[in-house]
Order: structure tokens, then C-alpha cells, then sequence
């Protein structure tokens, strides 16, 4: 992902306040016009974009965190972050207050690279520290500085010899996000999920094993498989290997392999 070229100092903001959400939108529509990308663009037409996305669903996921983001006719991403020590009120899922917030104007046409920005920032973002470093940070540069090193996967080239094969099976909705969230960052990875059963979805049918269950069992099970650029297989790996082991020790099997044929590529969205 080329978030050096797309996020600018010039669509950051460190320290505000704002009183209500129209607010923060607002702000957000004037410090996007100070990208040339969306130069046909007035700040009324950012900010009625932005409001209906915000009016099927609001964009604040939790935690403090909101990622507000819209589709406009324009020929590229326009990015930016705004931090808010203090918080406002941004109609979050948990009802919290947003204090870091970081937005995207998307063009039409870029509806892949639009999920992997949203996949790599709320990865991001979901770590505390990430967002304790991020509170303290006193100017625009320190601030882009820390979502360049913390966001950016090496980019993948469509002529790379050889290509991996992950397959991931998931027996909760959590690890589910997790791993499409880690997925979801890396450029040129094809995705497909596909519902499955547990072992003990079978077993509690069968009488010999029935009495292990008081009741029918949660049944949440999914089969991710992932094609990666072999280049960033150890990268990928290495991020696996903190869900197995630190995250998630139940519930998540991987399993990777080298492929000796690929062709073909999978829309995201």
C-alpha cells in the first residue's frame, strides 16, 4: 500500500476539540480539501459524502477509534488523521467517546485498495499502544510518522516468482476479523471464505458422544484460504504466529504450503 504517497501532513490534525460528530465532519471536509486530488470538490460535497455513509451505520467501531470514510468520483485517496485527547461523541458501537480518528475519500473505482486501507488502519488501531503513542504524538510529522511504520506491509510486484497458499480455520467470529483484517493489508492476496462444520457438530448427533453436551454446541466454524506473494509469506507468518501463540491458543488452525501453479485473481469486494 503507498500510504506515503496518499497520507499527508497537510490532512492531519493533532489535538482538537469538537463539541458534537457534525463537527468533526465538518473539520474533516475542510482539512480534506487541502489535498489537490480533490480540488473539484467543495468541502459541502466532502461532507454530505461522508454523512451518508455515517447515516447507514456509524464509522466509530469502538474503542475509542472511528474511521470515517466515502466514495467520491476523484482519481485517488485522499487520507488523514485527526486526534482528539478529550473524545466526542461519534455514535460508537460501544457508545464511547472517539479520542483517534482517521478518515478516506476513496475513488469509485478502487473498491479493493479501498477494504485493505480500512483493513490496515483498524488493525492498527484495535492496539492500545498503538493508540497511546498516538495521543501523545505533539505535531502532524511525529504523527503520520507512527501510521507509516505501524500500517505498511512491503508491496508485493505481479512478476514475483512464487506464490503461498494459507489456509486458516476459525471457530470464532472475533479471530474471524483478525485474520481478515491481517489478510486484507497485503497487496495482490486473493480471499475466499467458506462455511464449515466443527468435528463436534457431527459427534453430538451421535449417541456414544451426545451426553459430552449439555446443550447443542455453538457451531461457528469458517475456512479462510489466502494466496500471498511468497516474498511476504514470513512477514504473514510472523504476524500468525502472535495470534497462535499470545491471542488466540483454541479456536485457529493455519496451515501454509508453496503452490506450484497459480493463475487467476478474486475481487474483494
Amino acid at each position: 500500500m503507498e500510504l506515503t504517497r496518499v497520507l499527508s501532513e497537510k490532512t492531519i490534525a493533532v489535538n482538537r476539540q469538537f463539541s458534537s460528530k457534525e463537527e468533526v465532519l465538518q473539520a474533516i471536509s475542510v482539512l480534506a480539501k487541502n489535498s489537490p486530488i480533490l480540488s473539484e470538490f467543495s468541502s459541502e460535497d466532502i461532507f454530505w459524502a461522508l454523512s451518508e455513509r455515517e447515516d447507514l451505520s456509524s464509522t466509530g467501531f469502538g474503542k475509542g477509534i472511528a474511521i470515517p470514510h466515502c466514495i467520491l468520483d476523484c482519481s485517488e485517496f485522499v487520507i488523514g488523521a485527526i486526534t482528539i485527547p478529550e473524545g466526542v461523541d461519534f455514535d460508537s458501537i460501544d457508545n464511547k467517546p472517539v479520542r483517534i480518528l482517521v478518515f478516506i475519500i476513496a475513488p469509485e473505482n478502487m473498491r479493493n485498495m479501498h477494504i485493505r486501507y480500512l483493513s490496515a488502519f483498524s488493525g492498527m488501531l484495535n492496539h492500545e499502544l498503538n493508540q497511546t503513542k498516538l495521543l501523545a504524538v505533539k505535531d502532524e510529522a511525529g504523527l503520520r510518522g507512527i501510521f507509516l511504520r505501524h500500517t505498511e506491509l512491503p508491496e508485493s510486484e505481479s512478476s514475483a516468482a512464487g506464490w503461498n497458499q494459507f489456509t486458516f480455520v476459525i471457530q470464532s467470529e472475533e479471530i474471524m476479523d483478525r485474520v481478515l483484517s491481517l489478510l486484507t493489508e497485503v497487496d495482490d492476496t486473493n480471499i475466499a471464505v467458506t462455511d464449515a462444520y466443527s468435528a463436534g457438530h457431527f459427534l453430538y448427533n451421535k449417541p456414544l458422544f451426545s451426553s459430552l453436551w449439555g446443550t447443542p454446541m455453538d457451531n461457528y466454524c469458517k475456512i479462510v484460504v489466502a494466496t500471498v506473494p511468497r516474498k511476504l509469506a514470513n512477514e504473514i507468518l510472523r504476524r500468525v504466529h502472535q495470534l497462535v501463540n499470545k491471542e488466540f491458543p483454541e479456536g485457529l488452525l493455519v496451515t501454509m504450503q508453496e503452490l506450484q501453479y497459480y493463475a487467476g485473481t478474486l475481487n474483494l469486494g
